[in-house]
């Protein structure tokens, strides 16, 4: 590929790329909603396709205007191999709706930063760091590079080769471009906060977001513009009782998560949605907010990464067990529209309504457990597309 097509390819990133497609209506006024939904919801499903295999620790994803997309995978987090972290183009060369096949993966951005922080920290949990969301705004395309002891870098994809355009002092997990205040902010999990970058990369703190009711720490995972209110819904993981490095590394507290508003400019905090497990990303679509929640619990904790290789085991998060809710900001009404997703960290709604998710979280190869049974853990690039009843006059996709 030509470095003048290449660049052109970024330049008409598709209009629909923003994780907040439309107006939304503002939940304020409305006490925060609960998110406890039913885990067997089979009339509320959507149709599941794979679209691509074989990936390493699958991240952020990003339309792009001819129809293509921007994958970042974390990489292995193996520090005999530290830098396996890249960003891959996917084209569906043959039209057969996947991406599997030779020729369809174009390397973007290799070589960059992979580490497993079972290796670094004391988590017992199998979890790999590294490249993570990707976003774009005012012109530019921008992609994450997260490590929790060494702080992040925002990369410019839109240039050949990608340029630094900003470092963090944490990672930075989720990036979002507010287009009326002309400025990118970002969520850091371990610092708890979150941040505001400018347009020649300075920094400044936002807020900084408590403990939770069981003391544990909130763990901002990702966060969205919401238009209505010029805020930012951002996803609070939570962390586990006794901090990240203390306890089995299984100490959760099922349902402490939540979503939170947050005003860029004052700061303040207020709840909108409660009784979340695990949230790891969000989507605005209209009156909707997509949660992706990436697992039902802690389980299986492990001391290194190869206690996690040995036999089949959770080795931390338990696997199969991901899910995405769709909540009607306006009326609080819960359903579950995707399920038995095996550790999903980011989703992203196309500009026709379907939705991406990337799952697979940990090392990959080893064996885990699934409703199959023990099978290989590979990362996965997965379509989900609204049922045809949906398509009526209340359709909202």
């Amino acid at each position: 590929m030509t470095k003048p097509r290449f660049t052109l390819l970024f330049v008409l990133a598709c209009a629909g790329c923003s994780r907040s497609l439309e107006p939304a209506t503002a939940a304020g006024g409305h006490p925060p909603w609960s998110a406890r939904a039913p885990e067997q919801s089979a009339a509320e499903l959507w149709g599941m396709h794979v679209l691509a295999t074989h990936l390493v620790n699958p991240r952020g994803i990003l339309e792009l205007s001819d129809g293509s997309l921007l994958v970042a995978e974390a990489g292995v987090g193996d520090p005999e191999n530290p830098n396996s972290g890249r960003v891959l183009r996917l084209v569906d060369e043959n039209h057969d709706g996947d991406f599997d096949d030779p020729g369809e993966r174009q390397n973007i951005a290799d070589r960059q930063p992979s580490v497993n922080i079972l290796r670094r920290l004391a988590v017992n949990r199998d979890e790999v760091f590294g490249l993570a969301d990707i976003e774009a705004g005012d012109g530019m395309i921008l992609a994450t590079v997260a490590d929790p002891t060494t702080g992040s870098q925002l990369l410019r994809l839109d240039k050949s080769p990608p340029q630094p355009f900003a470092t963090t002092k944490d990672n930075a997990n989720s990036i979002a471009w507010h287009p009326k205040l002309g400025r990118w902010y970002a969520v850091q999990s371990f610092a708890n906060t979150v941040i505001e970058i400018a347009p020649d990369g300075a920094t400044r703190d936002v807020a900084l977001i408590s403990a939770l009711e069981s003391g544990q720490h909130s763990v901002p995972a990702a966060l969205v513009v919401e238009p209505a209110s010029a805020g930012l819904l951002v996803a609070l993981f939570s962390g586990q009782l006794g901090g990240d490095t203390a306890g089995s590394g299984v100490d959760f507290v099922r349902d402490s998560g939540k979503v939170v508003r947050v005003d860029p400019r004052s700061g303040k905090i207020e709840s909108v949605v409660e009784h979340l497990n695990a949230p790891t990303d969000l989507a605005l679509v209209g009156r909707d907010l997509l949660v992706l929640e990436l697992c039902r619990d802690f389980r299986d904790p492990v001391h290194t990464v190869e206690e996690a290789k040995t036999g089949v085991r959770h080795a931390g998060f338990e696997r199969y067990s991901g899910r995405v809710l769709r909540i009607r900001l306006d009326s609080g009404r819960v359903s579950v529209i995707a399920k038995d997703l095996d550790l999903p960290t980011h989703l992203r709604v196309m500009h026709d309504g379907r939705l991406l998710v990337t799952e697979g979280m940990g090392t990959p190869g080893r064996v885990i457990p699934s409703p199959a049974g023990p099978i290989p853990l590979e990362g996965r690039l997965i379509e989900f597309s609204a049922p045809p009843k949906r398509l009526g006059p209340e359709r909202l996709y």
